[in-house]
């Protein structure tokens, strides 16, 4: 923030889960330039560098400090200006040996480099922003992926911008807690299936994995 000290450690913000309640709202916040550690965060709980996380948008979060407030944007360091625009920048795919496709909407996944890839959560969820989606009964109806540059680690698992996620495997994607269960169910399973709906058309990819 313009004017301000520079608060150690940096904090990035890596992605959000916005919900109508805020209670079920989450976000990703990195340390080290969005290249250390990453956690997820609720409303109300102390980040790294001693301020509390008090709102979460889309493309930003609002902190705390001392009664001092601050907005961290979207893959914006906190304690630098804003950037001028550029053009989005083409992202370095995943290693070729993460995963291959073996016929339509199968594909063979190296689960040691994926686990390697969700360890460093910052580099699978960079340009990328997930929003829950609602029913018309006010239900959670799934997860949306908003993919702001292609050649992400997202293409490797040929997810879209604009995928509505309903069910990775045995988890029904209705609540941020499950989105967090994510990690450990891809530590065990032999092959997971993703249910999802793309321009209108529901779709279901299915991973092996060795």
């Amino acid at each position: 923030m313009p004017g301000g000290n520079s608060l150690e450690p940096e904090l990035w913000l890596v992605g959000t889960v916005v919900a109508s309640h805020p209670n079920w709202s989450r976000a990703s916040l990195s340390t080290g330039s969005g290249r250390g550690s990453t956690r997820v965060y609720r409303i109300g709980e102390e980040l790294p560098d001693q301020s509390t996380l008090v709102a979460i948008r889309s493309d930003r979060v609002v902190l705390d400090r001392d009664g001092e407030r601050q907005v961290l944007m979207l893959q914006e360091r906190k304690s630098a200006p804003r950037a001028p625009a550029e053009p989005p920048e083409q992202k370095t795919a995943p290693a070729s040996g993460l995963i291959k496709s073996t016929g339509p909407d199968r594909y063979q996944v190296n689960r040691r480099e994926l686990l390697d890839l969700v360890e460093k959560s910052a580099d699978l969820l960079d340009d990328t922003r997930v929003s829950l989606a609602f029913a018309p009964d006010g239900g959670v109806s799934g997860l949306r992926l908003v993919i702001r540059n292609t050649n992400t680690a997202f293409d490797q698992f040929d997810l879209k911008d604009g995928d509505l996620i309903h069910r990775i495997g045995s988890l029904i994607i209705d609540s941020p807690e499950k989105i967090e269960q994510v990690p450990d169910l891809l530590k065990n399973v032999r092959e997971l299936d993703v249910e999802m709906t793309r321009d209108g058309e529901m779709r279901t990819l299915r991973y092996f994995f060795d």
